[in-house]
C-alpha cells in the first residue's frame, strides 16, 4: 500500500476501505420508502463498511427532488448515528445549487460530499470551467469533498491534468475513479495518491487497484455484498494475496453474471429482496424489462455461489 506522505490532507486518511453508494428504497407506487433506508443503513453499518453515500448513482439520484434527497441525507446520517462515515451525493446541475446541498449536508452532519462534474452539456464546459465550479463549491461551505469522475455517466470526463489541479483545492480530499481506464488510475494514482484519497469505482478493478496502493473502493456491488468486499481488503492488506485473489475471482464472476451485466440496478434490489432487505421499485423509466424468471434465476445463483444465500 502506498505510503501517506506529509501532504496528504487529514480527512483523506479516513477514505480508506469499503464505501457504498447506495440504492434507494421504493415502494410499490415509486415513492421513497423511509423505513426502508432506515432499515438498509442499519444492516450496511453492522457489515463495518468504512462509510455510506446516499443520494448516489446506484440510488438513482437524477431522479430524486431535492427535497428527497434531503431526506435521504436525514435519515442515513441518522441511523450511520457516527459509527460509519456519511457521505451524500450532493452534485448537481448548477454550481449554486451544489452549494445549498452542501450547506444542507453540514448542517445535518454528513462527514463530506460527493459532487459530479455538471451533468448537462457534458463536454460544452472547458477544464478551466469545471475546476472553477468545483473551486467555487470548495470554497462555499466546509465540508470535505471527494470528486467523482464517470464520463459514462456525467459526459464529462475529468482529465489527469484537471484532477492534479482539484487536488491542490483545500477541502477536496478524494476521487471516485469510475472511468474503468486502469492506466488512467494509475498514472493519477501516481501523482494525486500522496495527497489525496483515489477510491476505485469499478467493481472488476478492485484488487488492481489495491496493489497500485489505492486505501479503498466505492463500489455498486458493495449494496449486497458489502461483508465480502470488507474480507477481501482486510485479506490484501493483512498480506493473505492468495485469499483476497481467491474473493476476487467470485467478485469478478459476480458481477459478470447475465443478469447484472444487463441492469445492475434492477439486479441489486432483486437481490435485496430475496435477502429480506427493501430495495423495492425502480423509479421509472427503467433501464430494461423486468427481469424474466430466468433471469431471476441465473441471478439468485449468482449471489449464492458468492455465498450470500
Amino acid at each position: 500500500m502506498m505510503v501517506i506522505g506529509e501532504r496528504m490532507k487529514p480527512f483523506s486518511e479516513k477514505l480508506h476501505g469499503v464505501f457504498v453508494p447506495m440504492i434507494t428504497p421504493m415502494d410499490d407506487n415509486q415513492n421513497l420508502d423511509e423505513a426502508g433506508a432506515r432499515k438498509f443503513t442499519k444492516w450496511l453499518v453492522e457489515q463495518s463498511v468504512q462509510g455510506v453515500y446516499p443520494c448516489s448513482g446506484c440510488g438513482e439520484v437524477w431522479k430524486l427532488s431535492s427535497a428527497e434527497r434531503k431526506t435521504l441525507m436525514d435519515i442515513v446520517i441518522g441511523e450511520a448515528g457516527g459509527k460509519t462515515l456519511v457521505l451524500p451525493g450532493t452534485g448537481a446541475g448548477s454550481t449554486r445549487e451544489v452549494i445549498q446541498l452542501n450547506e444542507y449536508a453540514r448542517e445535518a452532519g454528513a462527514d463530506a460530499v460527493v459532487v459530479w462534474p455538471p451533468y448537462h452539456m457534458g463536454t460544452c464546459y472547458t477544464e478551466d470551467a469545471i475546476f472553477d465550479h468545483y473551486q467555487t463549491i470548495a470554497q462555499a461551505v466546509d465540508i470535505p469533498l471527494v470528486v467523482y469522475d464517470s464520463p459514462e455517466i456525467t459526459g464529462y470526463p475529468l482529465s489527469v491534468e484537471l484532477t492534479q489541479r482539484l487536488a491542490d483545492v483545500e477541502r477536496i480530499v478524494g476521487v471516485k475513479e469510475s472511468t474503468g481506464d486502469m492506466h488512467k488510475f494509475a498514472r493519477t494514482m501516481s501523482l494525486v495518491g500522496d495527497r489525496i484519497a483515489m477510491l476505485q469505482g469499478w467493481d472488476t478493478l478492485l484488487l488492481g487497484s489495491l496493489i497500485l496502493g489505492a486505501p479503498g473502493a466505492v463500489l455498486s456491488s458493495a449494496n449486497v455484498c458489502p461483508r465480502h468486499l470488507v474480507d477481501l481488503l482486510e485479506d490484501f492488506e493483512g498480506g493473505n494475496h492468495a485469499a483476497a485473489r481467491g474473493k476476487h475471482e467470485q467478485l469478478l464472476a459476480f458481477v459478470g453474471s447475465g443478469p447484472w451485466q444487463l441492469d445492475q440496478f434492477q439486479s441489486m434490489k432483486e437481490i435485496l429482496g430475496i435477502l429480506g432487505l427493501p430495495g423495492g421499485r425502480i423509479r421509472k423509466p427503467c433501464f430494461s424489462p423486468p427481469f424474466s424468471a430466468q433471469q431471476k434465476d441465473e441471478l439468485a445463483a449468482s449471489a449464492r455461489a458468492m455465498g450470500l444465500l
